[in-house]
């Protein structure tokens, strides 16, 4: 799963959807993932966070997850977009 794009569910973030980012690390139960921005019709891009402290600097905004809340992995278009079977998921997808 490493280096692939997973739509996600997580409880905590439940009025954003769609919830994509790319798995960065695989433990036993958890995954460390870096959260994207976008859209079902735009290019998704990583997102970065501001550091506490740092001055305007911005880190990746990464964060630890169970692996449960991943739907589904998949890659990203060519052009940075969301592929049609995640779209159709997105739209279909009820908790």
């Amino acid at each position: 799963m490493v280096g692939m794009m997973a739509l996600m569910d997580v409880p905590q973030y439940a009025g954003e959807w769609p919830q994509i980012g790319m798995v960065r690390s695989e433990e036993e139960t958890t995954v460390e993932v870096h959260w994207y921005g976008g859209s079902k019709s735009s290019t998704w891009k990583p997102c970065k966070k501001a550091v506490l402290g740092g001055r305007g600097r911005k880190e990746d905004w990464v964060e630890k997850f169970p692996a449960t809340c991943i739907i589904t992995t998949f890659k990203l278009t060519s052009s940075g977009n969301i592929p049609k079977h995640v779209k159709e998921l997105i739209d279909t997808y009820h908790d």
